[in-house]
């Protein structure tokens, strides 16, 4: 699993494996960006490779400590696998998706 911050605080890479070896690393990262920045936080995600159902679990985390904080959690680049957990889970009418990080909405064919 490969983590990067970039922009402090307000976009974070995640790419390869998020699963339970995955786990900790990635939450330690969520919990650090959503803390140190303001603003809306950008999860790029369209390097993951493999989520398991139980890791959505850390997104979930994310996105309510975000509203805690005062800010918003979006899913950048969401790849067709993940995209269908989201909806089967209906975690996409949880968790904002985009396509691009400067925060262009998807269109309204890929959310449906």
């Amino acid at each position: 699993m490969d983590v990067q911050e970039q922009e402090r605080g307000r976009v974070l890479v995640l790419r390869g494996r998020l699963d339970p070896r995955a786990a900790p690393d990635v939450r330690q990262s969520l919990h650090r960006v959503v803390d140190t920045g303001s603003g809306q936080v950008q999860v790029e995600v369209s390097g993951l490779v493999l989520v398991d159902v139980a890791s959505l679990g850390l997104l979930l985390e994310a996105h309510r400590r975000a509203e805690r904080a005062g800010r918003h959690l979006v899913l950048v680049g969401v790849p067709p696998p993940l995209e269908r957990m989201l909806r089967v889970t209906r975690l996409d009418r949880v968790l904002d998706q985009r396509d691009h990080l400067d925060g262009t909405p998807l269109p309204e064919a890929a959310t449906a």
